[in-house]
C-alpha cells in the first residue's frame, strides 16, 4: 500500500504521530489521494477504528477503494467524493462524529499531471485544472480565465496567488498571444509563458510556467477559500483535546493556516502542538524532492 504510483506521500509518519491517535480512535483524512496517509491511519486505529477519506478527486477515490479492496483494510473504512471545506456534512452523512483526529495534505498528488485535466506543463492536455473529474457545464476553468480575463487582472492573480516575479510580462505576453489564437492546451500555455521571461529564468530548477499555473489551479479550484472554510468546519467538528494537522506547499496556504491556528490560541479555544512547523528530514528531501516546501501544523483543540 506505500508504494504509490508514481507519487510518494510526504511526512507521512510525521503526521500521522502528529494526531496522537491510538487503537478505537476515529479520524478523518480530508484528502485522500491516493490514500498513503489513509492506509497508515487506517493501521494505527486498527479494526475497532474509523476513517472517513474524502477527495474531490472521484478517480482517486476509486482508486483508493480498488486498493483496499485488493488488501483488506486493517480498520473501518469509508470513502466520500467531496471538498473537505464541506467536512461538517460530509462527516454527519456518514455517521462520523467527534474524531479524535483530522488531516488534511494539501499538495496535489503526483498521478494528476497524467489525469488529462491541463495539471502538467508538457502536456497536450485541457487546460481544465479541476481538482474533480466532472465538469459542471458553465464552470470557471484554466482555459475560461487565460481566455477571457483582463490583462490586469491575470498579472495580479499571477503576482498574488502565483508569487511570480514576471507576472506583468506572462500576462501581457498571454493577451497578445490569444489575440491571435485561443489557448487551448496546456503545454501550448507553458509555450507562450516561457518566451515571457528571461533566458536564465527558463534554465532555473524550476520550470518557469510553475507559478502561473499554481495561480490557475488555484483560482479554478477555489483553494484558498476551501482551506478557510475547510479548517473551521473541521475545528467545530473535532471533538475536545482532538487534533488538527495540515500540511502545505506554498506560503500563502501556510500563512493562512499559522494565522488560523494563532487566533484559535489566542482566543483560548486550542493549544498549538508546535510553535514552528515540522518540515521534511533531509533524507526525505533527497528522496522526494518535491516535500522541499512542505510544512506540517499541529493544533489540539481545548
Amino acid at each position: 500500500m506505500n508504494n504509490e504510483l508514481q507519487h510518494t506521500t510526504v511526512l507521512l509518519h510525521e503526521s500521522v504521530q502528529a494526531l496522537h491517535l491510538t487503537e478505537g480512535d476515529t479520524v478523518v483524512d480530508g484528502t485522500v489521494g491516493l490514500g498513503g496517509h489513509t492506509h497508515l491511519l487506517c493501521e494505527v486505529v486498527g479494526k475497532t477504528g474509523t476513517v472517513l477519506g474524502i477527495d474531490a478527486d472521484s478517480d482517486a477515490i476509486a482508486k483508493t477503494k480498488q486498493r483496499f479492496l485488493e488488501a483488506e483494510a486493517p480498520c473501518s473504512l469509508r470513502l466520500a467524493v467531496g471538498n473537505f471545506r464541506d467536512i461538517q456534512e460530509i462527516a454527519s452523512s456518514e455517521g462520523i462524529r467527534d474524531p479524535q483526529g483530522i488531516l488534511f495534505d494539501l499538495g496535489w498528488n503526483s498521478t494528476q499531471l497524467q489525469s488529462g485535466r491541463g495539471f502538467s506543463f508538457l502536456s497536450h492536455d485541457p487546460l481544465l485544472m479541476t481538482f474533480s473529474k466532472e465538469v459542471e457545464e458553465g464552470a470557471t476553468t484554466a482555459e475560461t480565465i487565460v481566455n477571457t480575463w483582463s490583462q490586469v487582472d491575470l498579472a495580479e492573480s499571477i503576482k498574488v496567488l502565483g508569487e511570480e516575479r514576471f507576472a506583468e510580462r506572462i500576462a501581457s505576453a498571454i493577451v497578445a498571444r490569444r489575440r491571435i489564437a485561443p489557448f487551448t492546451t496546456a503545454d501550448d500555455l507553458a509555450e507562450t509563458i516561457g518566451t515571457a521571461t528571461p533566458p536564465w529564468y527558463r534554465t532555473g530548477r524550476i520550470n518557469p510556467a510553475t507559478k502561473t499555473f499554481q495561480a490557475l489551479r488555484i483560482l479554478v479550484n477555489d483553494e484558498l477559500s476551501s482551506l478557510q472554510e475547510g479548517m473551521k468546519n473541521a475545528f467545530s467538528v473535532l471533538r475536545p483535546q482532538g487534533r488538527l494537522a495540515i500540511i502545505t506547499f506554498h506560503s500563502l496556504e501556510d500563512g493562512m493556516v499559522k494565522r488560523y491556528f494563532r487566533t484559535l490560541s489566542k482566543e483560548g479555544k486550542a493549544v498549538l502542538i508546535v510553535k514552528k512547523p515540522i518540515r521534511p528530514s533531509e533524507e526525505e528531501v533527497q528522496r522526494n524532492p518535491r516535500s522541499r516546501s512542505a510544512k506540517l501544523r499541529i493544533i489540539e483543540k481545548i
